[in-house]
């Protein structure tokens, strides 16, 4: 049995083919082209989806049907995390762990682990509460609309916004998820901008009006609140939207009944074109003529008269 549950794991035979996307059934995985998705069986009844080949006469998988399992796929993972956000607070509370020093300490060697720990560590319920919506909501948007992309840019922005911490933040303990909340913001609207497709428009018009406030986490207000890692959250998600806005390829275009009739319609005109006498083409009229063109009416009133037809002409 194989699976192939993005955006945890993938089928070789889905990856194999890099204009490919996938999704999962009860007990197989389904390769979906980008184009149509032609020739997939998705026996329902029989409880199994196996791929098929174009040739193979099978039914095929509808769009809705692969967003619709892209997002559930999408929204798993950001439950998923979030609850092991939760799940560590709860930790905390309960055997009075003190996870202060897994966070960032700028330019201190012990500091550093906190470029792959402080965004797993919150201050308090109400920080982690405050951070929750945008990580569901976001976290979701990312691996629905970018399944390619979304691992690439979610460990970019982590690393990469820790990194920046550690390095010119003020000297203090910088934790929490909220750059890369900032991150994923401004990566999610940036490559929307850059690819112009619809999915990516609507993708970036939702995170703009929901979370288009926070860019105002870029200033510095309050003594408590690390506003380094929100500005270099958002500066690697808008570096890494340059990076990565070619990686996943537009959704397929939807097909209308008048451009297939318009398809038969050039076939028929192309079987007519085939039908009509060859143009004129190159060709020598006699041993001592020069090379001209010539149609097949010229070579015929051009050639030569046979020997017999001369003896009658004399």
């Amino acid at each position: 049995m194989a699976w192939c549950l993005r955006p945890f794991a993938a089928l070789p035979a889905c990856l194999s083919n890099r204009n490919r996307s996938c999704a999962t059934g009860a007990t197989g995985c389904v390769c979906v082209g980008d184009e149509l998705h032609r020739g997939v069986n998705h026996g329902r009844n029989a409880g199994n989806w196996a791929a098929a080949g174009p040739e193979s006469g099978a039914g095929s998988v509808s769009q809705p049907f692969v967003d619709g399992y892209r997002f559930r796929s999408a929204l798993t993972a950001s439950l998923g995390f979030v609850a092991f956000l939760w799940l560590i607070e709860l930790a905390r509370l309960a055997f009075g762990w003190d996870l202060l020093p897994f966070g960032v300490y700028p330019r201190d060697a012990a500091g550093s682990i906190g470029i792959l720990s402080a965004p797993l560590v919150h201050g308090s319920w109400t920080h982690l509460l405050a951070n929750t919506p945008a990580l569901l909501v976001l976290g979701t948007l990312l691996w629905f609309g970018y399944p390619r992309s979304a691992f690439t840019a979610t460990a970019g922005i982590w690393i990469g916004s820790g990194l920046g911490v550690w390095l010119f933040a003020r000297e203090s303990y910088h934790i929490g998820a909220s750059g890369l909340t900032h991150g994923l913001l401004f990566f999610l609207f940036t490559i929307g901008v850059l690819r112009r497709d619809k999915r990516a428009i609507a993708l970036s018009l939702v995170v703009f009006f929901l979370y288009g406030g926070m860019v105002f986490g870029l200033v510095p207000k309050e003594q408590h609140i690390s506003f380094e890692y929100h500005g270099f959250g958002a500066l690697l998600g808008l570096i890494l939207a340059f990076v990565l806005r070619d990686r996943d390829p537009p959704p397929p275009r939807k097909v209308y009944s008048w451009e297939l009739e318009d398809d038969e319609e050039d076939e028929f005109d192309r079987g007519l074109d085939e039908s009509e006498p060859p143009g004129p083409r190159r060709m020598r009229t006699d041993n001592r003529a020069p090379w001209i063109y010539s149609s097949p009416l010229k070579q015929r009133r051009n050639a030569p008269i046979p020997a017999r037809w001369s003896e009658k002409l004399s």
